[in-house]
């Protein structure tokens, strides 16, 4: 959807006719209340999604049947089923065998914004009888045939039902396989009208209500970011480990007595929970497996070691469930 800058107060003004003495503050005053007006039905416009409930997406989406897909019993079995559960159905001539949705835009983005009244969803859901399945894979036709799909309507994601087959063989797979590193499909095999019309209700359902989604991930990662810039004690992991060792350290210190210098001495000993565990469980004297561990203060010249001590190595023999 195109969708119209809004202009700045400064743009406007700009281009209002030039006024002069007591005539210029009444077309200032009249320009500022056109401009809160114009922003306060923009960010109603906005926020339109966010304030529908999640099962109220679905009442916004078209269903787009190709006419050679309504040709087959199944195709009728598709259309009653949507049309059963409330939702527009409409014929066209695009592609053989796809189906693919509209969303409807609110009455205030129309008239704001665009003339469109609806946009097309980018994803679609394909319909291959088992026959001609065959024969594609047969001729080696299967992925040029998904290929020119795509040439035609750019599809994000693709969902393929072959309908009236159940296992395909092995050369089948290996076909759909090779499409799969290429595009964004999906394929399942259905042998049942009505498990295909369930399947196609299924992916309506997950189409309207990609706004929901998209408004969950993104409120998933402002809170994320949030949360790693102001908790001081979070502790960042990434995929090669990097930041388990402080994790461990950290974790030392929450029992008592434990401050950073022996939390580091024993992390020195024993890098991972599952080391100390393991120590405890082959020791013969678990109380004083730590009281000899050397806790380093300073470096250089001014360097004084010490042990962890008795006591504390009694008290976490104790705690030692929580390894």
């Amino acid at each position: 959807m195109e969708v119209r800058k809004e202009r700045s107060k400064s743009d406007v003004e700009a281009n209002l006719p030039k006024i002069s003495g007591k005539h210029k503050s009444k077309q200032s005053h009249t320009t500022n209340k056109i401009l809160k007006e114009s922003q306060k039905v923009l960010k109603h416009s906005l926020n339109f999604q966010k304030v529908m409930k999640r099962e109220d997406y679905i009442k916004n989406i078209v269903v787009n049947i190709d006419e050679t897909v309504l040709l087959e019993k199944y195709g009728q079995e598709i259309k009653s089923h949507l049309e059963s559960k409330g939702l527009v159905c409409r014929v066209t001539s695009s592609v053989s065998g796809l189906i693919s949705w509209t969303r409807k835009l609110p009455n205030t983005i129309v008239s704001m914004f665009s003339n469109k009244t609806e946009i097309d969803e980018k994803q679609y859901f394909l319909i291959i009888p088992c026959k001609e399945f065959r024969k594609l894979v047969r001729e080696r036709n299967l992925t040029p045939h998904v290929k020119f799909i795509h040439e035609i309507i750019s599809f994000q994601h693709l969902c393929v039902a072959v309908f009236g087959m159940e296992n395909p063989s092995e050369v089948e797979e290996e076909a759909v396989m090779d499409i799969e590193f290429s595009f964004k499909c999906f394929w399942q095999y259905v042998n049942k009208s009505e498990d295909l019309a369930n399947w196609v209700m299924m992916a309506t359902k997950s189409v309207a209500e990609i706004p929901h989604k998209l408004e969950q991930a993104e409120k998933y990662e402002s809170q994320k970011q949030f949360f790693d810039s102001v908790n001081k004690d979070t502790v960042r992991i990434d995929k090669n480990g990097n930041g388990l060792n402080r994790l461990w350290r950290q974790i030392l210190t929450v029992f008592p007595l434990v401050n950073l210098e022996i939390a580091e001495a024993i992390c020195a000993v024993y890098p991972s929970p599952k080391a100390l565990f393991d120590a405890y469980a082959s020791s013969t004297e678990p109380e004083e497996l730590l009281q000899d561990i050397p806790i380093r203060r300073a470096h250089g010249p001014l360097t004084s070691v010490r042990r962890v001590g008795p006591e504390l190595s009694k008290k976490s023999t104790r705690s030692r469930t929580w390894c």
